[in-house]
């Protein structure tokens, strides 16, 4: 679960995106998940990475679970692909979520 917290985001030019904690025992999530936050942000909101300390705004997040053999929507073997919808979803839901505060 994820969610957005603040008010509008007027004259955001700059984000830290401080690295997503992760609680899973799959450590590869970490980059790939800072990878396509960090992707999205720049690419799709057309922000500049700066410090935590000096940017307009800061992402934080948290990968609390990990199933890749959960069976929602694709048979087993099918992880790779899994993994990428599941972070193509997140970094949609967090771009439309930044969006939608401004």
């Amino acid at each position: 679960m994820y969610g957005f917290a603040g008010g509008g985001l007027p004259d955001v030019k700059t984000v830290a995106i401080v690295p997503f904690e992760n609680d899973t025992p799959e450590p590869a999530l970490t980059q790939e998940v800072n990878a396509a936050v960090r992707e999205a942000i720049e690419g799709r909101l057309g922000l500049r990475l700066a410090g935590e300390a000096t940017a307009d705004a800061v992402v934080r997040g948290r990968v609390v679970r990990y199933d890749p053999d959960m069976p929602a929507a694709f048979l087993p073997g099918q992880e790779v692909r899994g993994r990428k919808v599941a972070l193509e979803k997140l970094v949609n839901d967090i771009v439309d979520g930044a969006q939608s505060q401004w």
